[in-house]
C-alpha cells in the first residue's frame, strides 16, 4: 500500500520527536544516575526518566524492525522479479540477479539466524 506525501511527512516529523525526546531523556537520565545521593524527588524523577525511556526504546526499535521488515519484503519480490526477468532472457536482469546473489543469500540467512 502506497503512503501518501502527507503521512510520510507526518511520520517523519513523529519519528524525529520520539529520537529527539529520547535523546533529551537519556540526558536527564544520566544525570540522575551518576548522582550518588538522589533526594526522594530525584529518585521519583530517576526512576520515570527510566521508565520512560525504556517505552520510547520499545517504541522506535518496534518501528525499525517494521520498517526493515517491510523493506526486506519488498527487496525480496524486486529480486524475483528480476529473477524471472533473467529467466525470460533479459540480460541486464541476468546481470543484476548474479550480482545481487550474494547479497541477497547473505541477508535471508542473517534474518533466519536472527528470528
Amino acid at each position: 500500500m502506497p503512503i501518501s506525501e502527507d503521512d510520510r511527512k507526518k511520520f517523519e516529523h513523529d519519528f524525529q520527536y520520539l529520537v529527539d525526546q529520547y535523546i533529551s531523556f537519556f540526558s536527564q537520565y544520566s544525570i540522575l544516575i551518576n548522582k550518588n545521593d538522589r533526594s526522594f524527588e530525584e529518585e521519583e524523577e530517576f526512576l520515570k526518566v527510566q521508565q520512560l525511556l525504556l517505552s520510547i526504546s520499545s517504541i522506535l526499535s518496534t518501528t525499525m524492525q517494521s520498517l526493515s521488515d517491510e523493506l526486506f519484503g519488498k527487496a525480496v519480490d524486486l529480486y524475483y522479479h528480476y529473477k524471472v526477468d533473467a529467466g525470460d532472457g533479459n540480460v541486464f536482469a541476468k546481470q543484476l540477479v548474479e550480482d545481487l546473489r550474494p547479497l541477497f543469500a547473505a541477508s535471508l540467512s542473517s534474518r533466519i539466524y536472527k528470528n
